[in-house]
């Protein structure tokens, strides 16, 4: 999974002397005192609080909760404490501080923030508190980087402002066209205009939860930016949404070494009365970020290894097919090179199927039931036959089977019913897909 190359710009680093990382030894392994005075000497006894806590399930193993839940993240503004409520999502974390960020708003969490753990994972959190874009005092916690969200509330409201101010543009167009405006107009229009240009800002920071700093508004996709979320106000009539691909202003569609690419939002996604379908969209495309990045990455070590270059096209494509799953299992899972192979001969199946499942299970995770089922159910509607999507290859098929079958076994029987559910409607809308096949025991 991918994020931009500037997430750090707006992270405060909140640094330990001895940060908590993979290497600390999970209890059990040795006897409770060694264990605790082990913690208690790498982080203090908050983190010992948090790092010991585990939710015991009836009947079975004791399994672990949030490490994050009961953390004083510091204190805002207003001197209040900015405490961890809950961790929504999965605790395991996401790869990328944008689809952690999809996953708080997704789950409706308020107040929320998001924080890096020291493994690299962000995390999607409910706090106490709201800090976004105020003087915040962070605590010493074992976590990277934190970050707070703004508040969802006004979402609703910003969407009404900006079909009114829509509403009367067109009036005042009507009027202009007809010769019946007056003068005055003229200037209302400036004015109406501005107003909706911020409303609309507005709105897409509320809905997404990310700072302005990191949107393009944009009125056509030929002018995405790299490096931004790139927000399209005149999409294509057959866009579903939202899109990845290559930045236009490089002058090239197909695959090549270096080439920047970015993701884009269609404005229309905003102004449905559902927001989780614009953070979804951001989940799913950010996905596809990471793998065309992996991809990149993959094609430049190609490079400087074997001392080839990496040519488009069939010939270049076979070679570099070979070299790459070569490089399975020892360097990367057959999975990802697949996908690898699959990105650099430009071809989606994979990258689909990857950004399909996730955020399903994203969605699921977050507690947004209805989206997660939407998404999947039109997943399977653009499998063949309905040609879309074409199948992800055999490896990453059965990746993302095993990934499917494994946190289904993780999950709390309500989630596992609502699971079943989207499988239910994915195979009445399509019993052919991949997706609507894959059995799970009750």
């Amino acid at each position: 999974m991918g994020t931009f190359a500037h997430d750090q710009n707006r992270g405060r680093k909140l640094v330990l002397p001895n940060p908590i990382c993979s290497s600390v030894p999970a209890p059990g392994m040795h006897d409770d005192t060694s264990f605790v005075l082990h913690l208690q000497r790498a982080v203090g006894n908050q983190a010992v609080r948090l790092m010991l806590q585990t939710k015991r399930v009836a009947g079975g193993p004791a399994r672990a909760t949030s490490l994050f839940v009961g953390m004083r993240l510091g204190t805002n503004s207003y001197s209040e404490d900015v405490v961890v409520k809950r961790e929504v999502g999965s605790i395991q974390g996401y790869g990328g501080r944008q689809q952690a960020i999809a996953v708080a708003r997704l789950s409706g969490a308020e107040p929320a923030a998001v924080v890096q753990g020291y493994n690299g994972a962000w995390h999607a959190l409910e706090t106490t508190a709201i800090f976004y874009e105020m003087p915040f005092k962070a605590a010493d916690t074992p976590t990277r980087a934190v970050y707070g969200l703004p508040s969802s509330k006004g979402i609703a409201v910003y969407r009404q402002k900006v079909k009114l101010l829509k509403d009367r543009l067109s009036e005042i167009d009507t009027m202009k066209r007809s010769g019946g405006a007056p003068k005055a107009i003229e200037q209302e229009q400036d004015q109406v205009r501005t107003e909706l240009s911020r409303a609309r800002q507005m709105l897409v920071v509320l809905t997404l939860g990310v700072p302005l700093s990191e949107l393009e508004f944009n009125s056509y996709s030929s002018q995405r930016q790299y490096g931004r979320i790139n927000i399209t106000g005149q999409a294509d009539p057959r866009s579903p949404g939202g899109s990845h691909g290559p930045i236009p202003q490089q002058g090239e569609v197909d695959f090549k070494p270096g080439m920047k690419s970015a993701v884009q939002i269609d404005f229309s996604q905003f102004e449905l009365e559902d927001p989780t379908r614009a953070q979804s969209v951001l989940f799913h495309e950010v996905e596809h970020l990471g793998d065309y990045e992996l991809a990149q990455n993959w094609v430049q070590r190609y490079e400087r290894e074997t001392g080839r270059v990496f040519v488009s096209g069939p010939p270049g494509r076979d070679a570099f097919a070979g070299w790459m799953m070569a490089q399975a299992p020892v360097r990367l899972s057959n999975a990802d090179a697949e996908l690898v192979v699959e990105e650099a001969a430009d071809v989606s199946g994979a990258t689909e199927a990857r950004a399909n499942v996730h955020t399903f299970l994203a969605a699921l995770h977050a507690g947004a039931f209805e989206r997660a089922i939407k998404d999947l159910v039109g997943y399977a509607n653009a499998l063949p036959p309905g040609k879309q999507y074409a199948n992800p290859a055999p490896g990453s098929m059965a990746a993302l089977t095993t990934e499917l079958q494994t946190t289904y076994q993780q999950m709390p029987r309500e989630m596992q019913l609502q699971f079943h559910a989207a499988l239910a409607a994915a195979k009445q809308a399509n019993p052919s897909a991949w997706v609507s096949n894959v059995h799970f025991a009750k």
